[in-house]
């Protein structure tokens, strides 16, 4: 765990979900910037190298704030995850958080996905 003045990352082995899909979870609380960029994106990055999962779910439930770089952050680790085969979901965002990652387009990764009608 990586704690922080104004964030905290939290990621848990991989391990089979109730759907028995083996899902690496990173729990992510408070405020992601610019100063929290690198090291989001570096866990991230970690997780798809260690080639450990079938999923990644990013739990954004505690975080407050997000900005372009954080988003960035995300991104990249989803890309990552897509060439490796890998799912990579954002889940339980909130908010504000909800409303700029719909706005950005990356409503798709939310798990589970909007319905749209």
């Amino acid at each position: 765990m990586v704690a922080h003045d104004y964030f905290t990352i939290a990621s848990h082995p991989a391990g089979a979900d109730a759907d028995g899909v083996v899902t690496s979870r990173v729990q992510l609380a408070g405020e992601f910037d610019i100063d929290s960029r690198d090291e989001l994106a570096g866990r991230l990055l970690g997780i798809v190298e260690a080639d450990a999962a079938a999923r990644i779910v990013v739990d954004l439930h505690q975080v407050t704030f997000i900005d372009s770089e954080a988003i960035g952050a995300l991104i990249e680790g989803h890309l990552a995850a897509d060439r490796a085969g890998i799912a990579f979901r954002l889940a339980s965002a909130d908010g504000v958080v909800k409303r700029v990652l719909t706005v950005v387009g990356l409503d798709y990764l939310f798990d589970p996905p909007p319905a749209h009608g």
